[in-house]
């Protein structure tokens, strides 16, 4: 059956015309969901590897989309027709029969679109996700539509079971992907009249290549967000989880939803300094512009003057707020807080230390009690992992500052499911690899290193490649250099502790690595270190990194930490600490120097690679991880 072309889109052709890369064909779908495209046609069309989507004629509920991709269209697109054929068979159920039905039924009619070309041949299951991700959250930003576990959305849009598949090796960089296909595609839908015309691509594609985290909400998520939304008259929530649960992403959603919910709500979110630019970002690719939808992003000295009521008051890493100590020891980079804490209190500026007497009767011994005090018409919503404190004057006891406070819910769940480790993929294998790094590290309770613990975690987690000991400082070193070159796309950093000190004002040199003589340096720039793949030369510390997802890691540990052989536990040796502002709190100094390895050795994504300093411990973890022989 010919096609009817019309000028913009004919049935086949390239968009835009200038780029011979992407390509296209469109045709109608048939009674049997078979495209009308001519049978010498549909063979030749066999040959590429294409992203396709079936689109449904317009119903009460709109249309309905169904997103795949294939290196065979004549096999697949006969897959799809035979399916009802094909369940009958093979279980014998009507039922299935009708479960199709509601799925693929509602297509006949409708529209069949295939992408292909050198942009997309190469990256098909990558697409294939992203845009799978985009639709269920367009049809959430603009329709308001719940997602539930298994894909079945509301309002029956989207027919796809799953959210595709992992992306593929030969990705090309985001940027050029950006460009050069997932704009095309939306655009070519968009003008096509196939979605929404609301639809905003700019908005859309800035978020995806950011990695934003609005796509979709785990089951734990999703609990803990109904949760808090539907006890909104309560004062405070907290929300704990450890490193990689998505504590962040939670509380992005909970802004989103809350501002969607209730338009007209104030909202002050209180985080690090250092987070502050991904924040603004996301939300204004999101419609929620700062300043122009009454949400504040705020640092303490902001919060407080001058002061301003506030519905919500959204706190990140609140273990990382400051505390008074009443010896106020404090950093040099933190003076300004230092100084706002002062003058609350009503302390002054000048008087370096407090009489137990005076700590005591402190108003507000910390940023978190000032809160509590002067805000007390507004609903906090807390974020926080005890593990994750690196200083004394941090507040370790979240929860014990509102104790007192007797609309705080406290039932709500812990976040547990790993999103960051292998992006998600091998749950089992990432929640096991956080509590293997918590034991180790004697994190929450000192556990032997033993055989039995060998064996225990040879058996859970080696083999997986995720976590690899380096025997020597070039080859962490080389580890890196080559996730540099092979995806510089990516962010491949290297990491350690401050197990190294920089010995002059202007020398800030890490370490030299034999036999190269290559010099590695301390970073000095946190945001520089932090957006730049290809740093040949720099070290970044867990200041550096700590909130923040990493590609690939090299791992330094040096002989700040290592294994005692008589008690069988990780000894901190504080002669090789050089955390100048840690170390000023003495009792906790073990501490701190465990929580900054656990931050950094759950950083990674795809893998990590770690150096130890201590032959006792760099022989115990090999061999619970073998040196790869290949």
């Amino acid at each position: 059956m010919k096609i009817t072309e019309n000028n913009e889109f004919p049935c086949w052709g390239q968009y835009p015309k200038e780029n011979p890369k992407f390509k296209y064909v469109r045709a109608k779908l048939n009674d049997k969901i078979i495209p009308e495209i001519s049978d010498e046609d549909f063979r030749a069309l066999s040959d590429f590897p294409l992203i396709y989507i079936y689109i449904s004629p317009i119903q009460s509920n709109g249309r309905k989309y169904y997103i795949g991709q294939t290196i065979d269209v004549s096999r697949r697109t006969e897959e799809h027709s035979k399916k009802i054929e094909r369940y009958l068979i093979k279980e014998g159920k009507e039922e299935l029969n009708k479960k199709y039905d509601k799925r693929f039924e509602s297509f006949k009619g409708g529209d069949y679109i295939a992408f292909y070309g050198e942009n997309i041949s190469q990256n098909l299951n990558y697409i294939e996700k992203i845009l799978i991700l985009t639709f269920i959250e367009e049809f959430n930003f603009l329709n308001f539509v719940n997602m539930n576990k298994d894909g079945d959305y509301v309002g029956k849009l989207l027919a796809n079971k799953d959210r595709g598949n992992e992306s593929g090796k030969n990705q090309y960089s985001r940027e050029e992907l950006e460009k050069n296909v997932i704009n095309n595609i939306l655009n070519f839908l968009k003008k096509s009249k196939f979605i929404d015309d609301k639809l905003d691509i700019e908005r859309v594609t800035s978020c995806l290549f950011a990695e934003s985290p609005f796509f979709e909400l785990t089951e734990n998520q999703n609990a803990i967000l109904k949760k808090i939304l539907k006890l909104t008259g309560k004062r405070v929530h907290f929300i704990k989880g450890g490193a990689g649960t998505g504590k962040t992403v939670l509380l992005l959603h909970i802004i989103a939803r809350l501002k969607l919910e209730r338009p007209n709500s104030q909202i002050a979110i209180f985080i690090r300094n250092i987070h502050r630019d991904r924040f603004e970002k996301i939300l204004t690719s999101y419609g929620l512009k700062p300043d122009e939808n009454d949400i504040d992003i705020v640092t303490f000295n902001q919060l407080t003057e001058p002061k301003k009521k506030y519905d919500y008051i959204i706190i990140d890493e609140a273990q990382r707020t400051t505390r008074i100590t009443k010896d106020l020891i404090y950093p040099t980079s933190a003076k300004p807080d230092t100084d706002l804490l002062k003058k609350i209190n009503g302390i002054p500026n000048n008087k370096k230390y407090l009489t137990k007497e005076e700590f005591e009767k402190l108003p507000c011994p910390s940023v978190l009690d000032y809160i509590k005090k002067e805000f007390d018409d507004s609903q906090l919503i807390i974020s926080y992992d005890a593990s994750q404190n690196l200083r004394k004057v941090e507040n370790n006891n979240v929860e014990d500052v509102f104790g007192d406070v007797q609309e705080t819910v406290n039932d709500i769940p812990e976040l547990e499911a790993q999103l960051r480790i292998l992006k998600g993929n091998e749950t089992k294998y990432a929640k096991e690899f956080v509590i293997f790094i918590k034991k180790l590290l004697g994190i929450d309770s000192k556990c032997v290193l033993d055989n039995k613990f060998i064996s225990e975690y040879k058996k859970k987690l080696a083999g997986k490649g995720y976590f690899q000991i380096a025997n020597s400082e070039e080859e962490w070193d080389e580890y890196i250099t080559q996730k540099q070159t092979r995806f510089p796309e990516k962010r491949s950093l290297r990491l350690a502790g401050f197990c190294k000190e920089a010995k002059k004002s202007n020398d800030y040199e890490f370490i030299k690595i034999e036999p190269t003589g290559k010099k590695l340096q301390w970073s000095m720039k946190e945001k520089e270190f932090r957006e730049y793949s290809t740093h040949s030369n720099r070290v970044g510390s867990v200041y550096d990194i700590h909130g923040f997802d990493v590609d690939f890691t090299s791992v330094f540990i040096g002989k700040d930490i290592s294994l005692n052989c008589e008690t069988q536990l990780i000894t901190v040796n504080r002669d090789s600490f050089f955390d100048r502002g840690a170390k000023k709190g003495v009792e906790e100094i073990d501490e701190f120097v465990k929580n900054a390895y656990y931050i950094l050795l759950t950083r990674a994504v795809y893998g990590q690679m770690v150096y130890i300093e201590d032959d006792n411990l760099r022989e115990f973890l090999l061999k619970i991880f073998p040196a790869d022989k290949n």
